[in-house]
């Protein structure tokens, strides 16, 4: 009996090398893994690699890059209401924008914009964002300075965010914190040539988890050890995602509705960590753009929100309710964004955290 158990374990083991060693020399992991990360692919040229794990990628300190329409395909929509050209400038902080110093000027109200595409300003030049306008807006109505950072990056989620905001609290003392959460679903990572995903991922190894189904979560460290070593765990994983993303046509289709589910059930996590810990006591508010509502974990926060797709007076201009609008449509946002803050006391008395 032991030797039949012995025999068949033997086995067992061989063929698990045998697999382990196939799984190596064909590099099924190099091969498998691109066509399933998901990628941040516009204007790279002025977005670098990111040290932080967390965020995976961020803008180019002192990049600049300005673009023409006819430089660009797949974004014919925008194109009618895209600033020609959109010139974008990264300054040495590492934000879109002018110049900033770390140290806050005496009396200086200083807003952190933090989100995605939108919040950069994707189809625009530098100032035109909501950032810049929310800046200009706030400025007309208060004699005390005013700044407002755009800390928007193409494409971060709110993992990103939140990893983003951790480090700009203890560096820049901002008195406020405005988060724009719109984007959901798994981390990108930047689609360039000199970025390799296996590299990229094996860095920041939680990738695996928000990317693949059936990989092992961060709360499972024997399976996680396993998945470090094991070029045949991975090798198979990998073969089961291929072809539970597979569409008729034999291409890869959209988001699984599972990792959306599972990433944004991570950021709900991160978030109120962070609000109860590194934000305590200083105001966060939420918005939403006039292209529609965020996602619904947000709702049951008790955190101020600034629905903006619920305004009575969104203006009708082409692309208003788009999630990369014009510059006119980026003034409306900022004047919307400071009557709220204003009426809610922010910049009178320091703006006791709002809560709902």
């Amino acid at each position: 009996m032991w030797r039949v158990v012995g025999a068949l374990g033997a086995g067992v083991l061989m063929a698990l090398l045998v697999g382990e060693l196939i799984a190596r020399g064909a590099q099924l992991e190099r091969r498998w893994l691109p066509d399933l990360a998901y990628y941040q692919g516009v204007d790279v040229s002025i977005h670098r690699p990111s040290a932080e794990p967390g965020l995976v990628y961020e803008l180019l300190p002192g990049a600049e890059l300005s673009v023409w329409k006819e430089e660009v395909e797949g974004v014919e929509e925008e194109m009618a209401w895209w600033t020609e050209p959109r010139v974008m400038k990264i300054n040495r902080l590492g934000h879109r924008g002018p110049e900033r110093s770390v140290t806050k000027p005496p009396g200086t109200f200083r807003v952190l914009a933090l989100g995605g595409s939108n919040t950069f300003g994707a189809a625009v030049s530098n100032g035109e964002s909501w950032p810049g306008a929310l800046e200009r807006a706030l400025s007309e109505r208060v004699e005390r300075p005013v700044e407002v950072w755009n800390l928007g990056v193409n494409g971060y989620v709110t993992s990103q965010k939140v990893t983003q905001a951790r480090e700009a609290i203890e560096r820049f003392a901002p008195d406020l914190l405005l988060f724009q959460i719109y984007n959901t679903g798994p981390r990108n990572i930047l689609l360039r040539e000199d970025v390799d995903p296996v590299a990229t991922f094996r860095a920041e190894p939680s990738l695996y988890w928000e990317t693949l189904l059936w990989s092992p979560s961060p709360e499972q460290p024997v399976r996680q050890a396993l998945w470090s070593v094991s070029h045949l765990y991975r090798a198979v994983v990998l073969g089961l995602n291929r072809r539970a993303r597979v569409d008729e046509k034999g291409k890869f289709g959209s988001p699984l509705e599972e990792l959306d589910n599972r990433s944004e059930a991570q950021a709900d996590r991160m978030f109120r960590e962070f609000l109860e810990e590194e934000a305590a006591g200083l105001p966060v508010w939420i918005l939403y753009g006039a292209e529609g509502p965020g996602p619904g974990w947000c709702d049951v926060l008790e955190v101020p929100r600034i629905e903006l797709d619920r305004e009575l007076d969104i203006p009708e201009l082409p692309g208003a309710r788009h999630i990369h609008p014009s510059a006119e449509v980026y003034t409306w946002y900022g004047q919307k964004i400071a009557e709220r803050l204003i009426r809610a006391g922010c910049l009178a008395d320091g703006c006791a955290p709002e809560r709902r």
